[in-house]
């Protein structure tokens, strides 16, 4: 279907940091372009009248949970693959990784979207012309089928543009990810790019919602704006092997709300979630910025 190319993204494997080339995080969006907008552009890599991209050979890594909470879900994605297509021809590069809100509806969990509107807009309506019928909503009549149709496993854009999205990346010495890795998570599961390449086969890392999983675990980022339990040095252990194993200084995450973005354990530990979205309170955007000299 023509509409699913501006969904198309770059595809991604660990990356090396150059001499002073730049690697930006941003944190959760949930649905808010005017928060993704203002991320972007205080990075200096969006010009937000010409809608392109200015970032040169920088690095983008947007940090998961895109979708929920909001009504423009669709729209972030779009700018966020377009430029990923612009940056190409800078030797920058955009990458996105999958947070537990788009697993969440991938699994046809909506109790957090706003509403369908978007979805029916952009893809019920284009669905419905391609195949010059309305009845395929039929078989979504439980859920919203716009949506459901759309990220269900072998969904439209599960496979166009979920199914490109990375569990975490490595990017020079820092490891990005959603909520965080353990030592388990990489044992268990073939390192980073095991885990990718089960989520690319549509496989289920935890096979559901769940506590420790490395779409929603909390170990690092919890409390809020306080450094987490750390009883006797076993969450700085766990954090310091996990690094070890991934041979990388530091950890970058979003998925727990704080107020600024911050680090804890000893600097191991970045939070850089800071509720930017409407649909979270509308906190100042922050963005974390790495640099190699």
């Amino acid at each position: 279907m023509c509409f699913l190319r501006q969904f198309k993204q770059q595809q991604q494997q660990q990356q090396q940091l150059r001499h002073n080339q730049r690697l930006i995080c941003i944190g959760d969006v949930h649905g808010d372009l005017w928060a993704l907008q203002d991320f972007l552009e205080i990075s200096g890599v969006y010009d937000r009248q010409l809608d392109e991209w200015i970032g040169g050979n920088t690095i983008v890594v947007q940090c998961g949970d895109i979708l929920d909470r909001g009504v423009e879900e669709l729209a972030c994605y779009k700018l966020l693959c377009k430029l990923s297509q612009q940056a190409i021809h800078t030797d920058g590069k955009v990458i996105l990784l999958v947070g537990n809100h788009e697993a969440m509806n991938s699994m046809g969990l909506f109790q957090y979207a706003i509403n369908d509107l978007e979805h029916e807009r952009k893809i019920g309506l284009a669905v419905d012309e391609e195949l010059e019928t309305p009845n395929w909503r039929i078989q979504y009549a439980k859920n919203q089928p716009s949506r459901w149709s759309s990220y269900e496993p072998g969904g439209l854009l599960a496979t166009s543009l979920l199914a490109n999205m990375k569990v975490a990346i490595r990017v020079g010495r820092t490891v990005c990810v959603h909520a965080g890795l353990r030592p388990s998570h990489l044992k268990d599961n073939g390192g980073i790019e095991g885990m990718n390449k089960q989520f690319r086969d549509w496989i289920t890392l935890e096979t559901g919602p769940g506590a420790v999983g490395p779409i929603w675990m909390r170990d690092y980022s919890y409390p809020h704006d306080q450094p987490p339990k750390d009883e006797n040095g076993s969450t700085t252990r766990m954090i310091e092997e996990t690094l070890l194993l991934l041979d990388c200084d530091r950890m970058i995450m979003g998925h727990t709300i704080q107020r600024q973005i911050n680090c804890v354990l000893h600097g191991r530990a970045w939070r850089i979630d800071v509720g930017a979205s409407r649909g979270c309170g509308s906190g100042t955007p922050e963005i974390k910025i790495k640099y190699r000299y």
